[in-house]
């Protein structure tokens, strides 16, 4: 193969790769919150149960006692772009004690008997907040 097609090619390498990486991990969860905590967000205030029965995914998304995490969204403005397309406008989020979770199994459980907290936030609000929730 000739120098300047290598070349060619190899540009068109690295194009591809820095195309694939847009991805939003600008909200920051901290808890605060004496036990440990799984989350899930929502494009309604009303917490739908059907969307969100996947009891291993939150086993392995445990955000422990006094642990950061960030969470992800596709597209380089993917949280904006999220809360202006939810139906209240704000990034709704309900927390869920993972102790419960452990003790019921299911989610749904925990959803129907409203065993959660749950938050609302405008884009302003998150803006003000520098993206960082934390959770007591």
């Amino acid at each position: 193969m000739n120098k300047k097609l290598f070349l060619y090619l190899l540009s068109l390498k690295g194009v591809f790769i820095s195309s694939c990486d847009y991805f939003d991990h600008r909200i920051e969860i901290i808890n605060l919150s004496n036990y440990n905590i799984v989350l899930e967000t929502y494009s309604d205030s009303v917490v739908d149960t059907n969307e969100n029965n996947l009891t291993e995914y939150y086993y392995a998304n445990i955000i422990e006692v006094g642990q950061k995490t960030n969470l992800t969204q596709s597209g380089t403005n993917g949280w904006p772009f999220y809360i202006r397309r939810s139906k209240n406008q704000m990034l709704n989020i309900c927390v869920f004690n993972f102790d419960s979770l452990k003790k019921y199994q299911t989610i749904n459980f925990l959803v129907k008997h409203k065993i959660y907290k749950q938050y609302s936030f405008s884009e302003r609000e998150m803006v003000k907040r520098n993206w960082v929730i934390e959770f007591h």
